[in-house]
């Protein structure tokens, strides 16, 4: 049986994670409070987004806009993909409509069920890789504190 945004949000619950389930949109959103990463807007915040694509037979969890690109789009992504590289789990896509980098962790469920191990695994990946990877990105204009 595939996974379902529900599956995810009730792990979440049971572990005391705060978050919430957008049906609108399909996405179930958890915030964190950080202490290195500066979001777009220059905050101590990170929001991970949760979707179950491919009808729940695969887990997404990515921070969208994780890294504005100032300056060459080349530079940024060719870092990003360095730090992907030394990272496991974690990937980085350029988002050409944002001007952005997401960082973002798959997972292939297939018609098992996720496990709440799981899932707070591949959140923790992409909030810690945000927080490791922020000074790496400061030199080429991705400093989000200057963001507005």
């Amino acid at each position: 049986m595939p996974t379902s945004l529900r599956h995810c949000a009730c792990l979440l619950t049971r572990r005391g994670i705060p978050h919430h389930l957008d049906g609108d949109e399909m996405v179930v959103r958890v915030v964190f409070t950080t202490e290195h990463y500066r979001n777009p807007r220059g905050e101590a915040l990170a929001i991970a987004r949760i979707e179950v694509p491919d009808r729940g037979h695969r887990c997404r969890v990515s921070l969208e806009r994780a890294f504005v690109c100032r300056g060459s789009i080349a530079e940024h992504c060719a870092t990003g993909c360095r730090l992907a590289a030394e990272t496991p789990l974690v990937k980085v896509e350029h988002d050409a409509m944002g001007d952005s980098l997401r960082l973002v962790v798959d997972t292939f469920v297939g018609d098992g069920r996720l496990t709440g191990r799981q899932l707070i695994g591949m959140v923790d990946a992409v909030v810690s890789a945000a927080e490791a990877w922020q000074p790496a990105f400061a030199p080429l204009g991705g400093d989000c504190r200057a963001a507005a």
